[in-house]
Protein backbone atom coordinates (compact mmCIF):
# COMPACT_ATOMS: atom_id res chain seq x y z
CA UNK A 1 0.00 0.00 0.00
CA UNK A 2 1.05 3.76 -0.42
CA UNK A 3 2.13 6.11 2.60
CA UNK A 4 -1.44 7.99 3.89
CA UNK A 5 -0.80 11.63 4.01
CA UNK A 6 -4.01 12.26 6.18
CA UNK A 7 -5.35 10.24 9.05
CA UNK A 8 -7.81 7.72 7.92
CA UNK A 9 -9.42 4.75 9.32
CA UNK A 10 -7.59 1.30 9.53
CA UNK A 11 -10.27 -0.68 7.69
CA UNK A 12 -8.84 -4.54 8.69
CA UNK A 13 -10.18 -2.94 12.34
CA UNK A 14 -13.42 -1.64 11.09
CA UNK A 15 -15.99 -3.30 14.15
CA UNK A 16 -13.35 -3.92 16.67
CA UNK A 17 -13.39 -1.63 19.44
CA UNK A 18 -9.92 -0.69 19.69
CA UNK A 19 -8.69 0.24 23.39
CA UNK A 20 -5.11 0.90 23.11
CA UNK A 21 -2.41 1.18 20.04
CA UNK A 22 1.82 0.96 19.87
CA UNK A 23 3.73 1.56 17.94
CA UNK A 24 7.44 -0.04 17.45
CA UNK A 25 10.08 0.89 15.10
CA UNK A 26 9.06 -1.33 12.32
CA UNK A 27 5.63 -2.53 13.11
CA UNK A 28 2.27 -1.55 15.39
CA UNK A 29 -0.16 -3.80 17.32
CA UNK A 30 -3.30 -3.01 18.77
CA UNK A 31 -5.51 -4.14 21.87
CA UNK A 32 -9.41 -4.69 21.67
CA UNK A 33 -12.09 -4.54 24.22
CA UNK A 34 -12.30 -8.00 23.87
CA UNK A 35 -8.40 -8.34 24.71
CA UNK A 36 -7.25 -9.14 21.62
CA UNK A 37 -4.19 -8.23 19.91
CA UNK A 38 -3.49 -7.40 16.45
CA UNK A 39 -0.37 -6.26 14.48
CA UNK A 40 1.29 -5.19 11.64
CA UNK A 41 4.04 -3.85 10.00
CA UNK A 42 7.55 -5.32 9.10
CA UNK A 43 8.62 -8.47 10.31
CA UNK A 44 11.90 -9.38 10.46
CA UNK A 45 12.49 -11.00 13.51
CA UNK A 46 9.02 -12.79 14.41
CA UNK A 47 7.93 -9.32 16.12
CA UNK A 48 4.42 -9.83 14.53
CA UNK A 49 3.97 -13.00 16.61
CA UNK A 50 2.03 -14.59 13.94
CA UNK A 51 4.11 -17.51 13.81
CA UNK A 52 6.23 -16.49 10.64
CA UNK A 53 8.42 -13.73 9.31
CA UNK A 54 5.75 -12.39 6.45
CA UNK A 55 5.49 -8.55 6.60
CA UNK A 56 2.10 -7.43 6.86
CA UNK A 57 0.36 -4.08 5.38
CA UNK A 58 -2.71 -4.68 7.23
CA UNK A 59 -3.36 -5.32 10.54
CA UNK A 60 -3.88 -9.75 11.20
CA UNK A 61 -4.66 -11.25 15.05
CA UNK A 62 -2.07 -12.37 17.03
CA UNK A 63 -2.57 -15.64 18.43
CA UNK A 64 -0.90 -18.94 19.69
CA UNK A 65 -0.54 -18.11 23.59
CA UNK A 66 -2.76 -15.22 23.46
CA UNK A 67 -5.51 -17.45 22.91
CA UNK A 68 -8.03 -17.36 25.23
CA UNK A 69 -5.89 -14.43 26.67
CA UNK A 70 -7.01 -10.94 27.83
CA UNK A 71 -4.78 -8.54 26.53
CA UNK A 72 -4.65 -5.19 28.51
CA UNK A 73 -1.42 -3.65 27.36
CA UNK A 74 1.13 -4.09 24.03
CA UNK A 75 4.04 -2.43 23.65
CA UNK A 76 6.36 -2.27 20.59
CA UNK A 77 10.15 -2.12 20.94
CA UNK A 78 12.60 -2.24 17.55
CA UNK A 79 11.90 -5.71 16.21
CA UNK A 80 10.24 -7.31 19.18
CA UNK A 81 6.51 -6.96 21.17
CA UNK A 82 5.16 -7.07 24.55
CA UNK A 83 1.94 -7.88 25.78
CA UNK A 84 0.65 -7.99 29.47
CA UNK A 85 -2.63 -9.71 30.05
CA UNK A 86 -5.40 -8.71 32.62
CA UNK A 87 -3.91 -11.63 35.06
CA UNK A 88 -0.48 -9.75 35.06
CA UNK A 89 1.31 -12.28 32.33
CA UNK A 90 4.10 -10.99 30.42
CA UNK A 91 4.05 -12.24 26.68
CA UNK A 92 7.16 -11.59 24.21
CA UNK A 93 8.20 -12.27 21.04
CA UNK A 94 10.29 -10.98 18.45
CA UNK A 95 14.18 -10.69 18.40
CA UNK A 96 15.65 -11.97 21.24
CA UNK A 97 19.13 -10.58 20.34
CA UNK A 98 20.58 -9.12 23.39
CA UNK A 99 18.36 -11.19 25.58
CA UNK A 100 15.89 -8.46 25.32
CA UNK A 101 12.85 -11.02 26.30
CA UNK A 102 13.72 -11.87 29.03
CA UNK A 103 13.89 -15.28 28.38
CA UNK A 104 17.40 -16.32 28.95
CA UNK A 105 18.68 -16.76 25.74
CA UNK A 106 18.72 -14.38 22.46
CA UNK A 107 16.93 -16.78 20.73
CA UNK A 108 13.95 -14.62 18.05
CA UNK A 109 10.42 -15.99 18.21
CA UNK A 110 8.08 -15.68 16.36
CA UNK A 111 4.73 -16.44 18.52
CA UNK A 112 3.71 -14.95 21.93
CA UNK A 113 6.19 -17.16 24.53
CA UNK A 114 5.29 -16.47 28.25
CA UNK A 115 8.10 -14.64 30.36
CA UNK A 116 8.82 -16.00 33.87
CA UNK A 117 9.06 -12.83 36.34
CA UNK A 118 9.62 -14.38 39.43
CA UNK A 119 6.17 -15.11 40.45
CA UNK A 120 5.52 -11.84 40.53
CA UNK A 121 2.66 -10.31 39.17
CA UNK A 122 3.35 -7.41 36.85
CA UNK A 123 1.07 -4.18 36.48
CA UNK A 124 3.07 -2.24 33.44
CA UNK A 125 5.28 -2.74 31.03
CA UNK A 126 7.56 -0.43 29.07
CA UNK A 127 10.23 -1.09 26.12
CA UNK A 128 13.16 1.42 24.90
CA UNK A 129 14.23 0.63 21.74
CA UNK A 130 15.72 -2.68 22.78
CA UNK A 131 15.01 -3.44 26.38
CA UNK A 132 11.84 -4.28 28.54
CA UNK A 133 10.93 -3.26 31.89
CA UNK A 134 8.13 -5.12 34.35
CA UNK A 135 7.05 -3.29 37.08
CA UNK A 136 5.22 -5.72 40.08
CA UNK A 137 3.60 -3.58 43.07
CA UNK A 138 6.28 -4.08 45.97
CA UNK A 139 5.50 -4.59 49.77
CA UNK A 140 7.19 -2.69 52.36
CA UNK A 141 8.48 -5.63 54.72
CA UNK A 142 10.60 -3.27 56.96
CA UNK A 143 11.69 0.22 57.64
CA UNK A 144 14.68 0.83 59.44
CA UNK A 145 15.28 4.46 60.43
CA UNK A 146 18.78 6.13 59.45
CA UNK A 147 20.54 8.73 61.13
CA UNK A 148 17.75 11.76 61.20
CA UNK A 149 16.20 14.46 59.42
CA UNK A 150 16.78 14.64 55.65
CA UNK A 151 14.81 16.91 53.90
CA UNK A 152 12.26 17.31 56.65
CA UNK A 153 11.51 13.92 57.23
CA UNK A 154 13.78 10.60 58.69
CA UNK A 155 16.26 8.39 55.83
CA UNK A 156 15.23 4.75 56.15
CA UNK A 157 16.65 2.05 54.74
CA UNK A 158 13.91 -0.42 52.77
CA UNK A 159 13.55 -4.15 53.18
CA UNK A 160 10.95 -6.26 51.45
CA UNK A 161 9.77 -8.07 48.01
CA UNK A 162 9.80 -5.58 45.21
CA UNK A 163 11.97 -5.37 42.21
CA UNK A 164 13.96 -2.40 43.63
CA UNK A 165 17.73 -3.21 44.65
CA UNK A 166 18.57 -0.10 45.98
CA UNK A 167 20.07 -0.23 49.30
CA UNK A 168 18.40 3.59 50.29
CA UNK A 169 15.17 4.89 48.57
CA UNK A 170 14.10 8.03 49.48
CA UNK A 171 10.38 7.33 51.17
CA UNK A 172 7.78 10.14 52.70
CA UNK A 173 5.04 7.95 54.61
CA UNK A 174 1.58 9.82 55.61
CA UNK A 175 1.60 8.10 59.46
CA UNK A 176 -1.65 9.36 60.21
CA UNK A 177 -3.50 7.23 58.92
CA UNK A 178 -1.35 3.97 59.91
CA UNK A 179 -2.79 1.69 62.56
CA UNK A 180 -1.12 -1.57 64.11
CA UNK A 181 1.65 -2.74 61.55
CA UNK A 182 3.81 -1.07 59.36
CA UNK A 183 3.06 -2.53 55.94
CA UNK A 184 2.18 -0.42 53.01
CA UNK A 185 2.87 -0.47 48.85
CA UNK A 186 5.05 1.33 47.78
CA UNK A 187 2.94 2.38 45.14
CA UNK A 188 1.42 4.27 48.08
CA UNK A 189 4.65 6.06 49.58
CA UNK A 190 5.41 8.91 47.84
CA UNK A 191 9.07 7.59 46.28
Amino acid sequence: EEDALVPKPVEALKGCEVRQVACGAYQSAAVTRAGEVFSWGRNDAGQLGHGDFVTRATPARVGGALEGVHVRVVTCGAQFSVALSTQGQVYVWGSGSHHRLGLGDDQDRSVPTLASVKGKDITQVAVTEDKLLAFAPARIAQLVPDCGPLGGGTRVNLAGDGFFEAPRIKVSLDMSAAVGELDDEIGRAHV
